[in-house]
């Protein structure tokens, strides 16, 4: 199971305010010292909240050339790392959602996220090999869409 559907299935019915609907997290996997690196820059840390559409937004930022050199199991440690450094940056939202509790939303995401780990990773003897996993990686969506409602 992809990590997406995993977080979903486990979000399915945790309520964490009423004011949101979805967490959009983004994440941009880069070269930091690539010709894109400045392109990047325009979008990094970017949070957003619209009570309209009631959705969050975070951006987080993986650089490629120390990512790639990672087996899965420290890949997928530093995309967790990311995405919870992600919903903690909503905290400096300027307007945040008035009943919608962040904090609770993260420690949430960071639970899930580390079962996830145990059940992933505790089957393997030794990590896959790199190519392989580097592959695989290219091929990911760029935005995690975590249902909460």
């Amino acid at each position: 199971m992809d990590i997406e559907n995993y977080i979903n299935n486990k979000l399915l019915n945790k309520s964490f305010g009423m004011s949101i609907d979805t967490y959009h997290y983004g994440y941009e996997l880069f070269s930091f010292n690539g010709q894109f690196k400045d392109w990047f820059k325009q979008t990094k840390d970017t949070i957003k909240y619209s009570w309209k559409n009631k959705y969050l937004l975070s951006v987080g930022q993986l650089d490629w050339d120390e990512y790639q050199k990672y087996d899965e199991k420290k890949q997928s440690q530093e995309l967790k790392r990311n995405i919870l450094e992600a919903i903690q940056n909503l905290n400096k939202l300027s307007k945040k959602p008035k009943d919608f509790s962040i904090n609770n939303f993260k420690l949430c995401i960071k639970d899930i996220l580390e079962q996830y780990g145990k059940e992933r990773y505790c089957a393997y003897a030794s990590p896959p090999k790199l190519a392989h996993v580097s592959k695989r990686l290219l091929g990911l969506s760029r935005r995690i869409k975590a249902t909460i409602k």
